[in-house]
């Protein structure tokens, strides 16, 4: 129905409820129709705002899907890169003159129910980020593990060397994204510039699995996907940067 139409019939009712003039009061007020008149304009107003209210909302909900997948993404390879990056400004001098490791990113397996499995990409933190839930106090000298998975997405299994059984015992595991659906491993050439793509580790002439220069990690909701870079060898840093020029 029409607000014309409406507006015709309400006129028609106002009118057949009026009072006689003889009994009307004159004292200053509204008259049944100014009253009545009154509600009908207010009562418009009122759809019509609810109408652009509720029209608003749906383009907000429509958008706020996309809006939260990408602060998603963007936290998830944020908090990943800044690990990678904490971990390498937390290398220490006597770790090279002592012997250790000449990176703080590297290779390794971490210990499982059935022993060590597949290597995975490793790194360690002198403190424990605030996304790992400790079963009693958080604890210092974290090692992480990356591991993804096609039916689990993205994670980090995570454990302390202060801990009992850490050589042992399997690491915890803290899911970082669910929309991770292909993660590739990126190799930078500087002879030839290029770089090369793989699923899995590039090895050596030894036959030692080598670590990737950078991960391209793949996200994906129902609506949309995107792709995101970790750089993950930082004394090859200046190569890479070149490499994008």
């Amino acid at each position: 129905m029409s607000i014309g139409t409406s507006w015709k019939r309400f006129v028609r009712d106002a009118r057949s409820a009026e009072v006689r003039p003889e009994c009307r009061r004159r004292s200053g007020g509204f008259t049944l129709i100014e009253t009545l008149l009154a509600l009908f304009l207010a009562s418009i107003v009122l759809v019509s705002v609810n109408v652009f209210v509720f029209s608003m909302g749906e383009l907000w909900g429509r958008g706020g899907d996309d809006r939260l997948f990408d602060r998603h993404v963007n936290g998830v390879t944020r908090f990943l890169q800044n690990c990678v990056d904490q971990a390498t400004a937390e290398m220490r001098p006597e770790q090279e003159e002592n012997g250790g490791r000449l990176a703080s990113t590297y290779l390794s397996s971490p210990p499982s129910e059935r022993g060590f499995g597949d290597p995975h990409i490793t790194f360690e933190l002198l403190e424990s980020p605030g996304i790992f839930i400790w079963p009693e106090r958080p604890l210092p000298f974290v090692v992480c593990y990356l591991e993804f998975s096609s039916g689990d997405g993205l994670s980090l299994l995570w454990h302390s060397r202060l801990e009992e059984g850490f050589e042992d015992d399997p690491p915890r595991k803290t899911q970082l994204s669910p929309f991770v659906e292909d993660l590739v491993y990126e190799y930078y050439d500087p002879e030839s510039e290029s770089w090369s793509e793989r699923r899995d580790f590039e090895r050596d002439t030894q036959g030692d699995e080598i670590l990737p220069d950078r991960l391209r990690i793949s996200f994906a909701s129902e609506k949309r996907e995107t792709e995101r870079i970790i750089t993950l060898s930082a004394n090859r840093r200046g190569a890479l940067d070149a490499a994008r020029q």
